[in-house]
């Protein structure tokens, strides 16, 4: 019998991405401030405007003055935002729509696997903008010279983890990055094997490479990997961009669905913590829940 195509499996690239302008929030954090100097990168090669957005905060207040100079000495140019509002997330979304099209490049804290996706002011950005966001975790660097030029889309055999790819795909050809898909094999029980793939021997390599020769990622030269994860996929994504490093990680955040080991929200949280590289992460439903 023959296998059911994936949706997935027939997708076309989304439209290449084009942004106005790249937006930072800021609080005043080290954590915040790691977003920068990728935002940085991400305008100058959008051809984009750096603006910052600051919360619960007005733009005569003392301290505010003396960030903002600070920062402008750094970035000359970039354009701040404020609001009185302490909701940093509908602020962010406020700012955000106004400067549509406006990409958000946030830093992050996402730990442990008992995070949630990458602390609550990220998860309730990602429902108000319901569009990808680049999350800066602490291990993130500037983007490495071209000759590394690449961007990693992480896919875990489910039909939900593959709608990175589309998205991945065009970022790599408007910012003409090589494209790599992997997938991290670990050691799992067969009640743990995606819904997708319950019905015969799931084959890491042969799924990626089967991935890879989609007419859309086969015309931009994608590469298949598979890497060892006998930890976690977090664990197998710093080894894997240890030997071979990336410009960008891509990952779709999604729904933990019954017993399925994608990557939920709590994976992803680890992800970006541990990634060398900024991370692309694309909304691909509900952050994680218990079920």
């Amino acid at each position: 019998m023959t296998d059911a195509i994936s949706p997935s499996a027939t997708a076309v690239p989304t439209p290449l991405p084009q942004f106005r302008a790249v937006l930072v929030p800021l609080d005043g954090s080290p954590t915040a401030e790691r977003a920068l100097s990728p935002a940085r990168w991400l305008a100058a090669n959008f051809g984009a405007e750096l603006h910052t957005v600051t919360a619960g905060v007005s733009p005569g207040t003392g301290w505010y003055r003396r960030y903002v100079a600070q920062i402008g000495a750094e970035a000359p140019g970039i354009v701040t935002h404020t609001s009185a509002t302490a909701h940093a997330a509908g602020t962010i979304a406020a700012v955000s729509r106004d400067l549509h099209p406006c990409l958000v490049c946030i830093g992050t804290h996402g730990r442990a696997r008992s995070a949630a996706l990458l602390g609550s002011t990220f998860v309730d950005l990602a429902r108000h903008l319901g569009r990808p966001l680049v999350a800066v975790g602490r291990h993130a660097r500037l983007p490495l010279r071209s000759h590394h030029g690449r961007i990693v889309a992480c896919v875990d055999g489910s039909t939900r983890s593959e709608l990175v790819l589309p998205v991945a795909a065009a970022w790599a050809e408007r910012l003409a990055l090589r494209l790599s898909i992997l997938h991290v094999s670990e050691p799992h029980p067969a009640a743990l094997v995606p819904d997708e793939h319950r019905h015969r021997p799931f084959d890491p390599d042969r799924y990626v490479e089967d991935i890879a020769r989609r007419p859309y990622l086969a015309a931009l030269g994608a590469t298949p990997l598979v890497a060892w994860g006998p930890v976690g996929p977090d664990d197998g994504l710093e080894g894997a961009l240890a030997a071979e490093p990336a410009t960008l990680v891509a990952l779709a955040s999604r729904l933990r669905t019954g017993a399925g080991r994608a990557l939920h929200g709590s994976d992803a949280a680890c992800m970006v913590h541990l990634s060398p590289a900024p991370v692309l992460v694309v909304p691909a439903g509900d952050p994680d829940v218990t079920t």
